[in-house]
């Protein structure tokens, strides 16, 4: 079955109530996407999938699904979106046979809050955060999907859903439940659900969902989230830290006004709880929307308007620290002498500044840490996102001290370069991967949070390695 003479059906995804899902291929570019296709007895809710498209529409962050197009009429009315490879975070919940570690999942909690943190940027609530609407990608990355019910608050005023009771009652907020006006703080609630399930694989008011059918189940969740507060973590796991206790049962707060105001806020105490530098707490404090030392030039989206820097200084600033290109530098045989351990990390920071040409966007990634006698190996991943006229040549890291690796107790190790340069002539491409790796002199203290830092384009890595045996 093909699709306006474009879209060729390779295989059904799933079906809800509005439309059914696809994987096709794009005759025209050969690429595999994701196809929503309105059912053909739903044509009254094309309003909402047009609503959909407008909000992915305006949504550009490595950790969403990204929109590519939306068609609307006779005799199709669809929503196309990048396809997006992984397993599903629920599906991977439902088969767990021991809850996660807090370290083991510090990586996707810090993943969730940049997400959530940058929908607040651009006053946009997902409104169904749950496990079945995260991917969870072969490099370990969360992507966040489904936006259906989605509300963006600038229009929340005219938006006839905008108080719908809608989302998934185990982790919908109580106030979006009761058909109260909701903003970012109903995502964080969600999210506070997500990271009490992979902690203790049930949910908060679990004893209420089992006592409940499908057809109650909405009924009986509302009545015991807006009439009492939620049990504490630490009566489903004994043993977590007091700080996490902390944390996860604030996200859970009845009273949105008692809840973490950001999920930039809930990161940074995450952060902290595990011993990571204050410098890099604060860092992450400053994102939070309406802190002291947040200014408006930096609030959206980590946006440094107003720079009056040209777009091309900007590429090779960006291009000179991160080193993305797989750096190929011989390693200083001393320092990487011994044995080894490989470690997979997957733990992400993302940048995003706008200029006169477009949003530019730099995630980098700690995808694996090879920890050896005098050496940490940092292996990297860099995920440009440039419009699409943006090239760089001859990119070089030689030298940087702007990259540096800092230890729990806030100790700086700069990176090993042999010399010579480690450049090569690129073209950057939106949504290509680029890897390297940076050798560092193996710090005192590898039982706290290491971060790694590329100072020039703001960019924090904080990370965990699990004890060692």
């Amino acid at each position: 079955m093909v699709i306006d003479a474009r879209y060729e059906i390779v295989a059904r995804i799933g079906e809800g109530g509005l439309a059914a899902v696809y994987r096709a291929r794009d005759r025209h570019t050969g690429q595999q996407v994701v196809l929503k296709l309105l059912r053909p007895d739903a044509s009254t809710s094309v309003e909402r999938l047009r609503h959909e498209a407008n909000i992915l529409k305006k949504l550009h962050h490595p950790n969403i699904v990204p929109f590519i197009a939306f068609r609307e009429g006779e005799p199709w009315t669809y929503l196309v979106m990048g396809l997006v490879s992984g397993r599903n975070l629920g599906q991977t919940l439902r088969a767990r046979q021991h809850p996660f570690d807090v370290k083991e999942i510090t990586p996707w909690i810090g993943s969730l809050c940049d997400t959530l943190s940058y929908l607040d940027d651009e006053d946009v609530v997902h409104r169904d955060l749950k496990p079945d609407n995260i991917l969870i990608t072969p490099d370990n990355r969360l992507v966040l999907i489904d936006f259906n019910v989605a509300t963006d608050l600038e229009l929340a005023a005219v938006d006839p859903h905008a108080r719908n009771p809608v989302g998934t009652a185990a982790y919908a907020a109580p106030e979006q439940m009761a058909k109260r006006a909701v903003d970012h703080r109903a995502d964080v609630y969600s999210l506070g659900v997500i990271i009490f399930e992979l902690l203790t694989l049930t949910r908060p008011f679990a004893m209420v969902e089992a006592q409940t059918t499908s057809e109650t189940r909405w009924r009986e969740l509302q009545k015991a989230k807006t009439t009492r507060d939620p049990p504490s973590i630490a009566e489903f796991r004994s043993g977590l830290p007091k700080a996490i206790v902390r944390i996860v049962d604030r996200a859970l707060a009845r009273d949105p006004d008692r809840r973490w105001r950001h999920a930039s806020e809930l990161w940074a105490a995450w952060l902290e709880a595990l011993g990571a530098p204050e410098t890099v707490v604060k860092r992450v404090r400053k994102r939070v929307p309406g802190s002291s030392t947040t200014s408006e030039s930096s609030r959206r989206s980590l946006a440094w308007k107003g720079l009056g820097l040209a777009f091309g200084m900007i590429i090779l600033a960006l291009v000179g620290v991160a080193g993305f290109m797989a750096i190929s530098q011989r390693q200083n045989p001393s320092a990487v002498a011994g044995a080894s351990q490989r470690i997979p990390i997957n733990a992400c920071d993302t940048a995003t500044m706008e200029s006169d040409v477009g949003l530019i966007s730099w995630t980098s990634c700690v995808e694996v840490v090879e920890v050896r006698e005098d050496a940490l190996i940092l292996h990297i991943r860099w995920l440009p996102q440039f419009p699409p006229q943006a090239q760089v040549d001859k990119p070089s890291d030689a030298g940087n001290d702007a990259t540096y690796l800092l230890d729990g107790r806030g100790a700086k190790y700069h990176h090993m370069q042999v010399g010579g340069d480690a450049a090569r002539d690129v073209t950057l491409v939106s949504g290509r991967y680029y890897r390297g790796q940076y050798t560092f002199p193996r710090p005192n203290d590898l039982s706290g949070t290491l971060t790694f830092v590329e100072e020039d384009v703001d960019i924090q890595v904080p990370f965990t390695l699990p004890p060692e045996e």
